[in-house]
């Protein structure tokens, strides 16, 4: 299981794109795909693009089974990111989250304290947040 860990609402501005679930083949599988863009707001309350960190599409197990990473992308010089892959897992009703992967400290123009407290002595922090399909 996976905790969910929001930043600050009025810190992080996060914008998903698109987001499409539906059926590929006669295999059954299901295909996912995200995008969007991560900011921060700086001093200023301006938002500016983070872009240090990942964004990883994740499918939830039960526990003894670790979650499984669908997708994986380094967030671009605008803070952007596109998610793609497959789910070969049929049964139940799979829940999906979206994980950000963001260095420690975080860079000197976000000015976000959960991020910073998060952070607490580690190289990096994960923050989900919870896909409504």
């Amino acid at each position: 299981s996976v905790d969910s860990l929001p930043f600050d609402t009025m810190i992080l501005l996060l914008f998903l794109l698109a987001c499409a679930l539906g059926q590929v083949d006669a295999d059954a599988m299901r295909m996912m795909q995200v995008g969007g863009s991560i900011n921060c707001l700086d001093g200023n309350g301006e938002s500016r693009p983070l872009t240090v960190g990942s964004a990883q599409l994740m499918e939830e197990d039960m526990w003894p089974n670790p979650d499984d990473l669908i997708s994986h992308a380094d967030l671009s010089d605008r803070g952007a990111f596109y998610l793609k892959g497959y789910d070969p897992e049929m049964w139940g009703h799979p829940e999906y989250y979206l994980q950000f992967t963001l260095p420690c400290p975080p860079p000197a123009y976000c000015v976000d304290r959960v991020w910073k407290y998060e952070c607490g002595g580690q190289d990096s922090v994960a923050f989900s947040y919870f896909l409504d399909l």
